[in-house]
């Protein structure tokens, strides 16, 4: 088994190495679980502004526990519960998290083998810890068959406890999720879309809820095409919880994977249904953002011109969010100064496998999209050499260049930059570990990595974080201001902290990061504060 190594390299021509960011921080004591391994499935804060956090056993679809915290980080309670089910409730999915009405309610999908029905439903716990559950959707096996599969069997083998509220159907390690549920940020309301695996259409359902839990309205929608030349990307969903878009992306031709295609979008509303479609054939756009920005939809992403697999600039699309009716078409081709961000003097190489991590808004509508160079390399190994043939296979996960892009509100390129980095690991319990987490407060973009001990100045105004072991991280803080210019610092020193970082788990909470440190079954809290 490889062990897991951290290289960075940041390309920074404007920066600025600062030892005083203005930030402040706070640990919570050193606890221990029952378990070695959780993962941070969720968080918020209370009526009374504690942290609420919601986190999963040893990667278990049935063990959980809510903790909750005051501001200095102190414990105010445990509680650790499971999720029962009876033996004929099989393959059992977990969807998401909401918080609502000041309850907890996790919703899953299972099979049940006594009536061969697909049911969804949300185990809900109440802020005196009482539990109980409600069935939000079932479906027969007779009425899927019907159309297709729904593939839960897959979904459960291939079970990952990692949950964000994206919407996307397409999730990292090159899972392709049917089942997705996106929670608006206003919290009145959430969807669950479920994609139907069928060779001659596509098909999906909609169920949409109020924060109550209560079904607003359920929607079927079917295309007439083959469902791998039809491929659905993103849900959104409306603050007042009524409006549903979907976006797709269509192939216009046999050879779905490089030939023509159109991306459309499509709004429900309990009564209606509405389709806009649109794109350039001149531009290669393998997927795109949808999002939720006041009263529009904006769709982004990274473009190519024509069949070419390297990303050039960045695209923008913009909606009204009433009529569908087109209001921006933009594609910023990237800086010469992001150019030199990432390949220095050398020769520019191909730029792909992007993926959107975060997006976020500042108060003059402007867009900051953080993204990073993922992908999952499959390998086979010898297993024994007296045995001609006998082979095992691995999977290396690459978390490399993070990209940071800051869009005006009329969708023109303002900047963007490149932190170079080279992440790889084949174990699943050092992911966590790699990667980033940002947010944005007051108009500037943090981003934090762990990274080694040694910094290196190299020429061109590059500097270089030398390798590092997973449990002799350091917590680094980069900062990206409102002109792109950058600043960083040293938040935490290995030999100071008392459990490595999952630098990837950090939760926003206001003007705050909180990250999940463990060692073992030892683990701590931390809390950043960011002005």
């Amino acid at each position: 088994m490889k062990i897991l190594f951290l290289r960075f390299f940041l390309i920074l021509p404007f920066l600025i190495f600062s030892q005083d960011l203005k930030v402040d921080f706070s640990k919570s004591k050193i606890f221990e679980d029952k378990y070695k391994n959780t993962s941070v499935l969720f968080s918020e804060t209370d009526a009374a502004n504690n942290l609420v956090i919601v986190r999963s056993f040893e990667k278990s679809n049935k063990d959980f526990v809510i903790q909750t915290y005051d501001s200095n980080l102190n414990l105010l309670k445990d509680f650790k519960f499971e999720i029962k089910r009876p033996h004929y409730e099989k393959y059992s999915t977990f969807l998401g998290i909401v918080y609502l009405n000041e309850a907890i309610s996790i919703v899953e999908i299972f099979f049940d083998l006594k009536v061969k029905d697909f049911v969804c439903q949300a185990t809900t716990v109440d802020s005196k810890d009482n539990i109980s559950k409600k069935e939000l959707f079932r479906i027969s096996k007779t009425e899927v068959d019907k159309i297709g599969t729904i593939g839960i069997e897959r979904s459960f083998y291939e079970f990952n406890l990692t949950y964000n509220n994206y919407g996307e159907f397409d999730g990292l390690k090159s899972i392709v999720k049917n089942i997705v549920m996106k929670v608006n940020d206003a919290k009145t309301g959430f969807v669950i879309g479920l994609d139907f695996n069928s060779y001659n259409n596509k098909v999906l359902n909609l169920y949409v809820y109020d924060k109550d839990l209560n079904l607003n309205y359920k929607k079927s929608f079917e295309k007439k095409i083959a469902d791998r030349k039809y491929v659905f990307q993103n849900l959104q969903i409306s603050p007042d919880a009524k409006d549903i878009y979907l976006l797709a992306k269509s192939y216009l031709t046999k050879n779905f994977l490089t030939g023509e295609y159109k991306y459309e979008l499509t709004k429900f509303t309990k009564d209606s249904q509405l389709s806009q479609t649109f794109g350039d054939s001149k531009k290669n756009v393998n997927s795109l953002k949808l999002i939720h920005q006041n009263d529009q939809l904006v769709s982004i992403g990274f473009y190519s011109s024509g069949k070419e697999n390297r990303y050039e600039g960045v695209c923008y699309y913009s909606f009204d969010t009433k009529t569908l009716t087109r209001k921006a078409s933009k594609y910023n081709p990237f800086s010469k100064e992001f150019m030199f961000d990432k390949y220095g003097d050398k020769n520019p190489k191909a730029l792909k496998n992007v993926v959107f991590r975060n997006v976020f808004m500042s108060k003059n509508n402007e867009l900051i999209l953080n993204a990073e160079e993922y992908y999952a390399r499959k390998s086979s190994l010898m297993s024994n050499a007296t045995i001609p043939g006998l082979q095992n296979s691995s999977t290396e996960y690459h978390y490399d260049d993070i990209i940071s892009v800051k869009i005006d509100a009329a969708g023109n390129l303002i900047w963007s930059r490149v932190i170079n980095k080279n992440q790889v690991t084949q174990r699943d319990d050092s992911v966590d570990y790699l990667s980033y987490s940002s947010t944005f407060v007051n108009d500037n973009n943090y981003i934090f990595i762990n990274a080694g001990e040694k910094i290196k100045k190299l020429r061109n105004d590059r500097i270089e974080f030398d390798q590092v072991r997973k449990n002799k991280t350091n917590l680094v803080l980069i900062k990206i201001n409102a002109n792109g210019d950058y600043d960083y610092e040293e938040l935490l020193n290995n030999e100071e902290n008392e459990v490595p970082i999952k630098v990837s788990e950090g939760m926003i909470l206001g003007n705050s990061l909180i990250f999940l440190g463990q060692k073992g079954r030892d683990k701590q809290l931390l809390k950043v504060n960011l002005e």
